[in-house]
């Protein structure tokens, strides 16, 4: 388990990059983390239009707002972080407006709040995993099964119970 103050210490770090990255002034042409990921899938022989690279990039920021958020913040419903998601994306779009060489658009409101989704359904299956597996370690525990970690002993003859042990 992660220590809550190393979680909200990479939370805060989280938003802060993204703070940096979305309001600094850009220079028209795509640059930064576009030319990037365009550099790194291009050394792959991939070649991407820049559209989708960007509409990529565009979920992966957002994701961590909802996956991170969902343990920092508190549990909130899928729908409740596609809110969540969809609103800061829009303020950010909205700002950006005022901010020279930026440009705002609808497309990369719709990618944000797709990531905040995605984001937020990861969160919600690591916490239905983890439900699950507790649940199964509980009920095997009233079954009197243990954990190992590897082939255990075979029990001496004094200990052995003709009782039927439950399957674990």
């Amino acid at each position: 388990m992660i220590p809550a103050g190393l979680l909200r210490a990479v939370y805060a770090g989280y938003l802060a990059g993204v703070g940096y990255l979305v309001f600094s002034p850009g220079g028209g042409e795509p640059g930064g983390a576009i030319r990037i990921a365009l550099d790194l899938l291009s050394t792959i022989g991939l070649g991407p239009p820049v559209a989708l690279v960007e509409v990529g990039l565009n979920v992966l920021l957002f994701l961590p707002l909802s996956l991170l958020g969902w343990f920092v913040v508190g549990p909130r419903s899928v729908p409740s972080w596609l809110a969540i998601g969809a609103g800061t994306s829009a303020v950010i779009e909205l700002s950006q407006l005022a901010i020279p060489g930026r440009v705002s658009s609808f497309q990369d409101v719709v990618a944000n709040t797709a990531g905040a989704a995605v984001g937020a359904l990861l969160a919600r299956g690591c916490v239905s995993l983890s439900r699950f597996r507790l649940r199964d370690a509980i009920h095997a525990r009233s079954l009197g099964c243990r954990r190992s970690t590897g082939p255990s002993p075979p029990p001496s003859s004094a200990l052995r119970s003709h009782a039927p042990r439950a399957a674990c």
